[in-house]
């Protein structure tokens, strides 16, 4: 084989494998009404981590105003958007470490985005969401209406009885604090 058809290989190889990459990237499987993985020749494609997902389960673009959840594409997670309406999803309610997996239940009862499996998110899966040096520390174009405060975790501290772990979403680290202060919460649901 001469030196041109090897380099001809390797070239048309190389973009091959990036065009490949390019595309594994920004597809992404979307759940179905009953919370099932679409088959593959439905997948979309999404313009980043997030896609938004609306309150009946469905994928809306990037540009919508209206969604009720966001799929995070990097971890598998759905999670809760919070809203202004004074509801039980509203960013100013807080709840006790306690109250927690009844505001979860609550979620489930009302199948948010057409699902169940709501639950509380441990501290790692909170911290994913964290975007350090903005205030509030996430992406707020995904997750708009999040105040600069505390969300608790679904995650006891274990060397004290009645402590619990938090993220900040006002400086985006995590702490542990008395489980009988109110925070807000943020639930999630895996799709993976």
């Amino acid at each position: 084989m001469s030196i041109k058809g090897l380099l001809l290989i390797t070239l048309l190889t190389f973009i091959s494998a990036t065009s490949f990459a390019k595309e594994q990237r920004v597809l992404m499987p979307v759940v179905t009404d009953g919370g099932d993985k679409v088959s593959a020749k439905k997948t979309i494609r999404s313009s980043g981590r997030y896609t938004k997902i609306s309150h009946r389960g469905k994928v809306v673009s990037d540009s919508a105003t209206d969604w009720a959840c966001v799929q995070d594409s990097k971890t598998g997670l759905m999670w809760e958007k919070k809203r202004t309406d004074g509801g039980i999803q509203d960013k100013s309610k807080t709840y006790t470490f306690h109250e927690a997996p009844d505001y979860a239940k609550g979620i489930n009862h009302n199948r948010l985005c057409g699902f169940s499996g709501w639950r509380m998110p441990m501290k790692d899966e909170l911290k994913t969401l964290v975007i350090k040096g903005k205030k509030p520390t996430i992406n707020a174009d995904y997750f708009p209406n999040t105040v600069s405060s505390n969300f608790w975790s679904g995650s006891s501290f274990d060397d004290y009885p009645f402590s619990a772990w938090y993220v900040s979403f006002s400086d985006g680290y995590d702490y542990s604090y008395n489980d009988s202060n109110s925070y807000a919460v943020r639930v999630v649901r895996d799709v993976q």
